[in-house]
């Protein structure tokens, strides 16, 4: 097998275990989602413990959905990047955004399923943004490095 064949199958790997993951963290019941969260905030109000604890959750919660999303973005990005490669980055991050914020609608149909969980609009959005912004950093990325190597050529 080539080192690109390789390269190939490691980003439909490292996108496929992703997504697991956020399916995985939406299939634990409320108490435990609320508990993993509670680490987090718990170390957050250590370094300031003026900070609502409501306001710090909500907020805690949402930038994981945010980060989750934003990474799958990358990933599918990088995946699709790989796969057609004639397509046109813009067509590449249109179709990364839309499979990132088809994969949060059923991963909030599936909260529907999850003891203590229910979908919400709110969090589809979100999740679509964080997709949006991690596609626009890592085509920034490719897109710089691309001018790079061009200006080097010349």
């Amino acid at each position: 097998m080539s080192l690109s064949a390789v390269k190939h199958y490691w980003k439909y790997l490292a996108t496929l275990l992703w997504m697991g993951v956020i399916f995985y963290l939406s299939s634990e019941p409320a108490g435990e989602s609320s508990r993993r969260s509670g680490v987090i905030l718990e170390n957050i109000q250590s370094l300031n413990s003026d900070l609502s604890y409501g306001i710090t959750m909500f907020a805690v919660r949402k930038a994981a959905h945010f980060i989750a999303y934003m990474i799958l973005g990358i990933l599918l990005y990088l995946t699709i990047h790989e796969t057609w490669r004639r397509w046109h980055r813009g067509a590449i991050a249109a179709v990364a955004v839309a499979a990132s914020a088809l994969y949060a609608c059923t991963d909030e149909f599936h909260q529907n399923f999850v003891p203590g969980r229910s979908a919400q609009l709110s969090d589809i959005l979100l999740d679509t943004l964080g997709a949006l912004i991690g596609v626009l950093i890592i085509w920034g990325i490719l897109h710089f490095h691309s001018l790079r190597r061009h200006l080097a050529k010349n």
